[in-house]
């Protein structure tokens, strides 16, 4: 799976987008040549003048040649001391190896891990600064797409999508706020899967159903539920 971009516009990050969808907020002005963009793989962020194709070549001839800092890491994701709280209690419940990786060639936050009996279970964590229409389409088909490569005839491997945001879109509340989230869609997990939380911080709210059964599914779903209420939230429904 091709590797999402992530750009920088007033300091903050925006993203993940597709290398489709990033031509397209070119091409409508929406992303200017002087704004930074970054995509794994990438040393560091760059001018997106700088990138084959996305612009004219008139038009990188008139981008700056140095373009501003960005305040935040070079993953492009929001950190604060919020994270390694979170971090410190999924550890504390039992989680292993966690940390800010890939998975599956989608770079996360926060990565972990744990077994239940012969199962194994990541839990992936995703920081936005924004939860737009156009950051759910991207997530959505990440979901999807780690689902499928957790499927097994044999014995599959399950996860948890946490996506934290600063804030949500109004148009996606009504979705997420849903049994069935709407924009996401649930996979059952039978033969492996995956379930999506999302932690929106300005209503201190975190949604998504915890299924009663697999006990498993219950149990890791409600744990995580849990946590991510306790760290960035007080409410949780």
């Amino acid at each position: 799976m091709e590797a999402p971009w992530y750009f920088a516009q007033q300091g903050q990050r925006v993203g993940p987008v597709s290398s489709t969808q990033l031509k397209e907020l070119a091409a409508s002005g929406r992303l200017q040549p002087s704004d930074l963009v970054w995509k794994e793989g990438m040393a560091q962020w760059a001018a997106a003048s700088e990138i084959k194709g996305l612009f004219p070549t008139a038009t990188q001839a008139a981008a700056p040649e140095t373009p501003p800092p960005l305040p935040v890491v070079s993953t492009g994701h929001v950190v604060d001391d919020s994270m390694q709280r979170l971090s410190q209690l999924l550890s504390q419940a039992g989680w292993h190896d966690l940390g800010k990786r890939s998975h599956v060639g989608i770079i996360f936050d926060l990565v972990g891990s744990r077994r239940f009996l012969f199962t194994k279970w990541n839990i992936l964590v995703r920081r936005l600064q924004c939860l737009d229409r156009l950051g759910a389409e991207v997530v959505a088909r990440e979901f999807e797409a780690i689902t499928s490569k957790s499927k097994s005839l044999l014995w599959g491997s399950c996860f948890l999508l946490c996506i934290v945001a600063e804030q949500v879109d109004p148009a996606l509340k009504q979705a997420i706020t849903s049994d069935d989230f709407g924009v996401f869609g649930v996979v059952r997990l039978r033969g492996g899967g995956g379930n999506v939380l999302i932690a929106d911080i300005e209503n201190k709210r975190v949604h998504g159903k915890v299924p009663t059964l697999p006990f498993d599914v219950h149990k890791f779903t409600k744990q995580a539920k849990d946590i991510l209420s306790q760290t960035f939230t007080k409410t949780q429904i």
